[in-house]
């Protein structure tokens, strides 16, 4: 899993290198690190949830 996500970051980037200016990277970066916050949270509160079911 850590290759793959290494190369589904890389080709990310080179997307967003060639689409987005690079004076908006810092933004594009900036909306990656709020999806994962995001995803860790609702993970998080799906894994409380299953373990309150199980009690």
């Amino acid at each position: 899993m850590t290759y793959f996500g290494i190369a589904v970051g890389a080709s990310i980037g080179a997307t967003a290198w060639t689409l987005v200016p690079a004076r908006f990277m810092s933004w594009v970066g900036f909306f990656f690190v709020v999806g994962a916050l995001a995803c860790s949270v609702l993970g998080e509160r799906a894994a409380q949830r299953e373990a309150a079911a199980a009690s």
